[in-house]
């Protein structure tokens, strides 16, 4: 039996870069919707919803309270969870 006769396709699960997030921080100060920012780094729109989730940071601004969205506090968010996921050392 060869490929041909599977319907299933071949996942790649890739981490988002740090030039792919300043993309879609770029993208968003232009106004671009989550689904072109999608189609733009084909990914999921999933990934980009989540991306925005994890990247958000509260400031304050005339005395309200403003989410807005940095790449770079998306990125130490990643590491951060990268860094947790690894079993911790055991020593004996």
């Amino acid at each position: 039996m060869n490929r041909l006769n599977f319907n299933t396709k071949k996942r790649n699960f890739k981490h988002l870069s740090e030039y792919e997030r300043g993309e879609i921080y770029a993208m968003i100060k232009l106004g671009c919707s989550i689904s072109s920012i999608a189609r733009h780094l084909k990914r999921s729109r999933t990934t980009i919803y989540n991306e925005l989730k994890g990247g958000r940071v509260e400031q304050i601004k005339n005395g309200h309270k403003v989410i807005v969205y940095y790449p770079d506090a998306g990125q130490r968010q990643y590491e951060k969870n990268r860094k947790n996921s690894k079993n911790k050392f055991k020593a004996l």
